[in-house]
């Protein structure tokens, strides 16, 4: 029996599952990132403590001012699923590679343009570009090369950091989820109209 069944489940449920996107499970004790403008949730990292009748119970900590000192809130909310906008689960570490080479392209190109107006500026030495070609010239290759080093030492420095990275979660009408337990497997569906 057990062999039919997980032979169903593995026939039909999991391609099923992969077809509407939901390939991942969330369990209680996981931190994820919820939005729900309603309840003030702009990717907020909660702990998800449950479900609950078409809702999720969540347990977040919230930061307040009193009297100039930071406070800290353990709240626990019930959210329902017709108001969450996003849902994310940690996808593991990236390369901040990608925000290094843009702020390092950023900086080195207004450094560059930054030398190249103040080189094209000069007009006391022989080596001072003479007419408006050679000063636009000078100021456009300058900020490029400024632009394209600050990109790459950027790239490089970004390289060495990394940030936790994020995968959404559909909140679409049709779920279907598969819990391994230690008896077998629990088949969950839901479908909203």
């Amino acid at each position: 029996m057990r062999r039919t069944l997980f032979t169903f489940m593995t026939t039909f449920l999991v391609p099923l599952v992969s077809v509407l996107g939901q390939d991942t499970i969330l369990e209680p004790g996981q931190i994820i990132r919820v939005t729900a403008s309603q309840y003030d949730l702009r990717r907020t990292r909660v702990r998800l403590v449950g479900f609950r009748s078409e809702s999720l119970q969540v347990q977040y900590v919230r930061k307040r001012l009193d009297h100039a000192r930071v406070r800290t809130d353990s709240l626990q909310l019930a959210v329902p699923l017709s108001a969450v906008s996003k849902l994310e689960t940690p996808a593991g570490r990236r390369s901040n590679w990608d925000k290094g080479a843009k702020t390092g392209a950023i900086l080195g190109g207004v450094a560059g343009l930054a030398l190249g107006v103040a080189f094209a500026s000069c007009d006391d030495d022989w080596l001072c570009p003479t007419g408006f070609g050679q000063k636009a010239g000078t100021v456009a290759s300058s900020t490029a090369i400024g632009g394209l080093a600050g990109g790459i030492v950027g790239a490089v420095i970004g390289a060495m950091s990394s940030r936790e990275a994020w995968q959404e979660v559909p909140v679409g009408p049709a779920r279907i989820g598969i819990l391994p337990q230690a008896s077998g497997f629990v088949v969950t569906a839901s479908m909203r109209f």
